[in-house]
């Protein structure tokens, strides 16, 4: 059954609602539940409202978010490229960096062959395997002896461990 409402009860009822909405705020201030809320007595950081996914940027950035996967796959390979050879420094054999690079070729090439709709996306260059190759050989020869000192100077500092009894060594005391 719809019950008619005059515009004076709706505008009653919102007066009511808003009262008991500012009754709440009050007391929650009151009781300090708002004082140590981040951004207190900031500006709040909208951005640029002419954009209409102000909010959807801002809650990719302030969440850290990996949007790789809502962008053109040529644009993906592309920042891909820009990592190597900086980002093979941990693959320890050669083969695996061949590896790596000719897949990476491969998926560009697929890439090309994908039919395009609309404007033609930006083409991802495809990589000289050699040249990958030497460049990882001498970040990987800075990265070795990066590891080298670090165990060196962690070993410096570890305690020596035949001074220190074993646990059983400790029990058969205790008794």
């Amino acid at each position: 059954m719809l019950v008619r409402t005059s515009q004076w009860e709706v505008s009653a009822m919102n007066d009511k609602i808003a009262k008991a909405v500012e009754g709440a705020i009050t007391d929650g201030t009151n009781r300090g539940e708002f004082d140590n809320l981040p951004g207190h007595g900031q500006p709040l950081q909208i951005g640029d409202i002419t954009d209409p996914d102000w909010w959807v940027r801002q809650k990719i950035e302030r969440e850290g978010l990996d949007m790789s996967g809502a962008m053109a796959p040529s644009l993906v390979l592309r920042r891909e490229a820009a990592t190597y050879p900086e980002a093979l420094v941990t693959e320890h054999r050669e083969a695996e960096v061949r590896r790596t690079v000719e897949d990476y070729n491969q998926r560009v090439l697929d890439d090309r062959r994908r039919p395009v709709v609309g404007p033609s996306p930006p083409v991802a260059p495809i990589l000289d395997v050699e040249d990958v190759v030497s460049g990882w050989r001498l970040r990987r020869a800075e990265y070795e002896t990066l590891l080298k000192e670090r165990i060196a100077a962690a070993q410096e500092n570890t305690p020596d461990d035949s001074a220190r009894p074993r646990w059983w060594q400790r029990w058969r005391r205790r008794r």
